[in-house]
């Protein structure tokens, strides 16, 4: 049976009662062609992390977020190979709680 390939991920996370941000690293199941949306869906399994997706398909644009220091909507980023990621809430948006961001101004 051949070895199951993780890859690490790291979320910035906040939490607004506290007013406390911190970083976060989870080890998620890699699969050629998934998505890191997916890869966020595999964690909140088992963790309470926040962040929106509707579609799946990048027609909403509501997953946007920082994927690896660029601005992505995190359906449209595909892992082809395995890749560490790092997730953080999108570029000059107000933080709600970890990569939800204030949607208003767009």
């Amino acid at each position: 049976m051949a070895e199951q390939t993780l890859i690490k991920v790291t979320i910035d996370r906040y939490d607004p009662e506290g007013d406390r941000k911190w970083e976060e690293t989870f080890q998620v199941p890699f699969i050629k062609g998934m998505t890191a949306l997916m890869a966020l869906q595999a964690i909140k399994e088992d963790h309470p992390i926040s962040f929106r997706h509707s579609c799946s398909c990048g027609l909403c644009t509501i997953c946007v977020m920082r994927v690896n220091g660029k601005n992505s909507l995190a359906c449209k980023v595909i892992l082809n190979e395995p890749m560490d990621l790092h997730f953080e809430p999108a570029a000059k948006q107000t933080i709600l709680r970890d990569l939800v961001t204030d949607l208003g101004p767009l």
